[in-house]
């Protein structure tokens, strides 16, 4: 066999071992985005994929962690990681917390596998900002008997300014977080409440 036969063969080997590569199919780690419509972000990506993937798995949540199967442009949603997996119980419009507000959970604190965390961002001048986010944790142990509904303090840094910590004060019951008239005075007014996480 001839130098030039033998890096034809090596060539044709190649390009048939890249096709092959192509063609199988790549698992992926992702996060489910949306539910309606079905979108996940690959681990690694800021954005959603585009399109709608298929899917084995019923009963996805916003927030699951879920294995894709990618195969010929397709992709398939194969399985859900198994253990603990933070569900958005609420999100709705940020708020203080002040006396007056009521996040209404979509699931119970005590149907969680541990609790809830509460999701505090900086606001200002009228706008949440993706900086300075104080996650608080509280069991579901809190809402089990003679503490349901009783105030939790969730203690905030104003960033980087140098001034105190201060807190916030909500009442945490079962189905719902109940604000306080102290969360709508300032500095406690540096951050709003943007999402509550099942964990």
């Amino acid at each position: 066999m001839s130098t030039g036969d033998m890096l034809h063969e090596l060539q044709r080997r190649v390009i048939d071992l890249e096709a092959r590569v192509l063609a199988a199919p790549s698992l992926r780690w992702a996060t489910i985005a949306s539910v309606t419509p079905l979108t996940f972000k690959l681990d690694g990506l800021d954005t959603p994929v585009e399109g709608t993937p298929s899917t084995t798995v019923s009963g996805l949540s916003l927030g699951d962690r879920v294995q894709v199967t990618l195969q010929a442009g397709r992709a398939t949603i194969t399985g859900r990681a198994k253990g603990t997996q933070n569900k958005v119980l609420w999100a709705g419009t940020p708020i203080y917390m002040h006396a007056e507000q009521v996040a209404t959970l979509s699931e119970r604190v005590s149907d969680q596998a541990t609790g809830i965390v509460l999701v505090w961002q900086a606001y200002v001048n009228g706008a949440v900002k993706d900086y300075d986010i104080v996650y608080v944790f509280v069991p579901k142990w809190h809402v089990a008997g003679a503490l349901n509904g009783k105030g939790v303090q969730c203690t905030l840094w104003p960033g980087n300014s140098g001034t105190a910590p201060h807190q916030k004060y909500v009442y945490v019951v079962n189905e719902r977080i109940l604000g306080n008239a102290i969360n709508g005075i300032s500095p406690r007014t540096s951050h709003v409440l943007t999402a509550v996480l099942g964990v």
